[in-house]
């Protein structure tokens, strides 16, 4: 609430001629208050005149991080389930044979107690080698979500106004593009992100940034 009286009052000063703070530390205020999730600095298409370009802001969409981790965990769910259920089948096959009443005698059973060890060998080294790499994948994945090294990034196209979003990996260098078309009107846009780390010891960092609008001459030179 502080934060957005100043950077109202700044604004309402710097519109009539006598601004109240410099620039960089409106910036500082403005940035604090997009942090703490405020519609009210969130800006909407807007022309820059330094770029020549159009651009709007971007900010975290975690509906999509939601439904793409629910993916994965469905994902490491499967993986576990075929690394880890042939070894809880072997075992328990096991303590049966170790504890259950010996009914048959002579090499037969011998027999088909081998043949059933090696089975249950197999599936168990088989499931290990499908599963694990399955899980922990996920695994990987999800962590990186968590850490938001990749988010999925949603504002205004700044040609129709209409929300977009985007999955960026936020582990590059800061300002990496990332192009995609508006499923509306299917302009290029590029995604620009910032990284921002924050003091939270879970080794999060906040992601924000934002889309440009770009030309289609700009594209075939980027397919070429």
């Amino acid at each position: 609430m502080i934060f957005w009286m100043i950077l109202f009052q700044a604004r309402e000063a710097y519109y009539s001629g006598k601004p109240l703070i410099v620039d960089d530390m409106f910036d500082r205020v403005e940035m604090k208050l997009r942090w703490y999730g405020s519609k009210s600095v969130v800006k909407y298409p807007r022309c820059s005149i330094r770029r020549q370009s159009t651009y709007s802001d971007a900010e975290d969409d975690l509906s999509q991080v939601f439904a793409l981790a629910s993916i994965w965990i469905l994902i490491f769910a499967f993986g576990s389930s075929i690394c880890l259920v042939p070894i809880i089948c072997t075992i328990g096959l096991a303590y049966q044979d170790t504890l259950g009443p010996a009914t048959s005698i002579g090499s037969q059973a011998n027999v088909l107690t081998f043949l059933a060890s090696v089975n249950g060998i197999l599936f168990t080294v088989l499931g290990s080698i499908i599963g694990y790499p399955v899980a922990s994948s996920s695994v990987r994945v999800l962590q990186g979500l968590w850490r938001k090294d990749l988010v999925a990034l949603k504002g205004a196209c700044p040609n129709c106004g209409e929300e977009v979003f985007a999955f960026v990996k936020s582990d590059q260098p800061n300002n990496s593009p990332h192009r995609a078309d508006c499923h509306v009107c299917e302009s290029l846009l590029e995604f620009r992100t910032k990284v921002e780390q924050s003091n939270s010891r879970l080794g999060r960092q906040w992601v924000y940034g934002r889309i440009y609008l770009l030309s289609r001459r700009g594209r075939n030179r980027y397919q070429r």
